[in-house]
């Protein structure tokens, strides 16, 4: 599966599962606390780094997801900034069939 499919397959799940959400909210998991990701974020939880969206902005969001999967991190789509995030799991396999 390619990046940008992968973005646009993540962005498509975050509207499907959340469709009344406001904004969108994607994360990724550092190894650890003090490790800064290399993508940027608006926000963090512990080792959670993540971004927010308004849902009209999904080109800025695919293009921080394409950032994301490019820089070795697989995305996480999170309900809001503070809950747990998940990864469909076709993302999630063939992403790490990829690496």
């Amino acid at each position: 599966m390619r990046t940008t499919e992968a973005a646009q397959l993540l962005l498509g799940e975050a509207t499907r599962f959340y469709p009344r959400r406001r904004r969108l909210h994607f994360s990724v998991l550092t190894d650890d606390r003090k490790q800064l990701p290399s993508v940027p974020y608006h926000w963090r939880r512990k080792q959670m780094f993540g971004v927010s969206f308004e849902r009209s902005d999904t080109p800025a969001a695919e293009a921080w997801l394409i950032d994301a999967i490019r820089a070795g991190y697989c995305p996480f789509i999170n309900y809001r900034k503070r809950g747990d995030g998940f990864c469909p799991g076709e993302v999630r396999q063939a992403l790490d069939d990829d690496a």
